[in-house]
């Protein structure tokens, strides 16, 4: 048995484009329906439940501790309206019922014991129904007793209004204590018949409006809640697609690695701040005699030595804080922050070394392999220039190129 803020342990799994793309045209298919027809699927309704879950708990707890200091705060009157006598067992049932609702109170608002919340939620209301009827049969006093089933009455009511439990539970708890009420009614002796019906006939049509208005007011809720995540995932599909599309403007497509324009931007962010960049290093990659591969090899096998690089570049980079971009053509740039000149050099051969040893043959190349040559710049003081670091970087390349490539150079 469920109801509003009743959660199950397990976590919704992370849901993909297929599945988002699913879950809206399901949301759209219920948001065209009457709303007194609106039945939720159960996976949709474990989300409306967890939506609700906080607010759920909160008026729970609140509705708990709160009618059972009503409870507690009545026994004053009825010192003063039911015999002495009797007071001290009035006294107890009154104690019984406000440390139930203490109990249900703190489970409920503390998640425990969930699956049996309607239990110990509904095991106050119907104390009340039957300690009313009691405590009116022993003062034998038919109007206080009247006057108990009442209060009673508003307990079972505010509960069905304020708790949220589901139709079938809040049906369950008026079969239970609407029957209860007829049958203390006619042991109290109340005369006549008919005014034990009226009294009778009024509470079970009181208690059935406030199920039916419940349930509406549920409905309503749902159709809100429904609403509201066709909006959220609308507006999540939007972000991705933007997301996307930023992702392709700043990635090279063929290398998957970042493109000129990321690092252009990375330039001018370092420009405006050299805070724990300092001393920064930059290394300019050229594949050697990658124009001989395509003019040999096919455009097709270009592209997949590119791709190769590439990914020897990216996996030998030392962490998140390294950069590496394609730079146009066959040319790569790394961006080394917090590197000094040594450092960098030992960074650039070890990528050296791993793109030689991925054994991609150049039929163009001397050594018959793909080889790169390596430029290394470094600046170690403020003012931070890149792009002259970055000129500078540049000239150290085509010394290694003229050097007879396969190489690095300062």
């Amino acid at each position: 048995m469920t109801f509003i803020g009743q959660i199950s342990p397990e976590s919704p799994q992370a849901l993909g484009d297929g599945d988002v793309t699913n879950l809206e045209r399901r949301i759209d298919e219920l948001l065209h329906s009457r709303l007194s027809t609106l039945r939720m699927p159960d996976d949709i309704r474990l989300m409306f439940a967890r939506r609700v879950r906080k607010n759920a708990a909160k008026t729970t707890a609140a509705w708990c501790h709160w009618v059972g200091f009503l409870v507690l705060i009545n026994s004053i009157f009825d010192y003063f309206v039911a015999p002495i006598n009797v007071f001290p067992v009035l006294l107890g049932f009154r104690a019984t019922i406000a440390l139930s609702l203490a109990i249900a109170g703190w489970l409920f608002g503390r998640d425990r014991l969930l699956p049996l919340a309607p239990l110990y939620i509904g095991l106050p209301c119907i104390l009340s129904v039957v300690f009313a009827g009691l405590g009116g049969l022993i003062a034998h006093d038919p109007a206080l007793l009247v006057r108990y089933m009442d209060n009673a009455l508003i307990v079972v009511a505010s509960a069905i209004v304020f708790v949220g439990l589901d139709m079938r539970f809040n049906f369950a708890l008026a079969g239970i204590c609407l029957p209860l009420i007829a049958l203390f009614l006619n042991l109290s002796g109340v005369r006549p018949f008919a005014a034990q019906l009226q009294f009778w006939f009024f509470d079970g049509s009181t208690i059935f409006m406030l199920i039916y208005g419940r349930n509406i007011q549920n409905l309503v809720l749902a159709r809100m809640f429904l609403l509201n995540m066709r909006e959220e995932l609308r507006n999540s599909k939007a972000r991705a697609r933007q997301d996307q599309l930023s992702s392709i403007a700043y990635v090279d497509t063929l290398t998957d690695i970042p493109n000129r324009r990321y690092f252009e931007e990375i330039c001018a962010s370092m420009m405006t701040s050299s805070k724990n960049l300092l001393p920064l290093s930059i290394c300019m990659i050229d594949i050697d005699h990658f124009k001989m591969l395509n003019d040999q090899l096919g455009h097709l096998q270009g592209d997949r030595c590119l791709k190769l690089v590439a990914t020897a570049i990216r996996n030998n980079m030392r962490g998140a804080a390294d950069i590496v971009a394609r730079f146009g053509g066959e040319e790569f740039v790394i961006v080394l922050p917090g590197t000094t000149r040594d450092t960098a050099c030992e960074v650039a051969e070890r990528v050296r070394a791993a793109v030689m040893d991925l054994r991609h043959a150049n039929p163009g190349s001397p050594f018959g392999v793909v080889t790169i040559s390596v430029g290394v710049a470094s600046i170690a003081d403020a003012p931070l220039n890149v792009l002259l670091l970055l000129q500078n970087a540049d000239h150290a390349l085509y010394q290694a190129k003229m050097s007879g490539r396969n190489r690095i150079c300062t």
